[in-house]
């Protein structure tokens, strides 16, 4: 390299072009990681040395003889010591600290998503959502996945975030519309099926919870929620109401052979209550 350079006639003759020196530089110097866009000063103390990867100059548009590292952001004079200067600015305790510091960091937009979606991103969006199934399916607190993404993207994936908002919204924009529609098509393939209803209180918040058994040729009796709302009271005439209302939007109003409640008066016993309501509604209904 070095006797390339001393029998170089590019770089023996005083005055040569600028593209004389980029040409020959980009013959002789291939891992050379000083940028070819030097002023022609500048350009001459890099042609003399073999820098490294470490070296990464900018020539200045103001001052010919100076240039800038793009690692340390330090500008230096090639004017007086040509090569020397490079060297002395590769062996400065500042510009080893600047190489240290960015070999032991990350980008900072390595920590975020970008907008368009790869396979990497896709995968990612999978873990979340299977994650947030894993929260519904076994009845855990949205709040519990705070701590749980933090863990995980410590431990495992850096990328991973799904706290308990994100969490809430997966499950309730995504895996329930998609159960939900997973479930009327099944009921739509089954014939008979049979209703349970039950209602909770919580404060002045009055829930009902309509839950259908059917059964599917491929997976065999199944029992699932049909519907989870909170209603305006508890008389057999709210509750009669409500169910009539579910069963005609999940089409189960002629596929009812079976109701069953719990011992509320609302729902068995005399003429009032919900059972003998279900039964002048539909006779088949015992």
């Amino acid at each position: 390299m070095r006797e390339a350079l001393r029998a170089s006639p590019i770089l023996g003759t005083k005055g040569c072009s600028f593209s004389a020196r980029r040409d020959f530089a980009a013959r002789y110097t291939p891992s050379c990681a000083i940028t070819l866009d030097l002023p022609t000063s500048a350009l001459a103390a890099c042609d003399r040395v073999k820098i490294s990867q470490s070296a990464v100059c900018t020539g200045n548009q103001d001052q010919d003889d100076r240039v800038k590292c793009s690692h340390c952001n330090s500008e230096f004079s090639v004017a007086h010591g040509g090569r020397s200067d490079i060297k002395d600015r590769l062996h400065s305790s500042k510009h080893k600290k600047s190489l240290a510091c960015a070999a032991s960091s990350s980008k900072l937009t390595s920590f975020f998503k970008t907008a368009s979606s790869n396979d990497k991103n896709l995968d990612l969006a999978a873990k979340e959502a299977t994650f947030a199934y894993h929260t519904a399916n076994h009845s855990l607190s949205f709040n519990s996945n705070s701590c749980s993404s933090k863990l995980i993207s410590k431990f495992f994936e850096p990328k991973f975030s799904l706290g308990k908002t994100e969490c809430e919204a997966i499950v309730l924009n995504v895996i329930a519309p998609l159960a939900q529609e997973e479930l009327k098509e099944d009921l739509t393939k089954s014939n008979y099926a049979s209703i349970s209803m039950d209602a909770s209180n919580r404060k002045d918040i009055k829930l009902v919870a309509i839950v259908v058994r059917y059964f599917n040729p491929n997976s065999g009796v199944q029992v699932k929620l049909l519907d989870f709302k909170s209603v305006a009271g508890e008389t057999s005439e709210i509750l009669t109401n409500h169910l009539c209302s579910v069963l005609l939007q999940n089409d189960l109003n002629n596929k009812v052979v079976g109701f069953c409640g719990d011992n509320c008066n609302t729902n068995f016993g005399g003429v009032k209550r919900a059972g003998q309501k279900m039964v002048s509604i539909d006779s088949r209904i015992a």
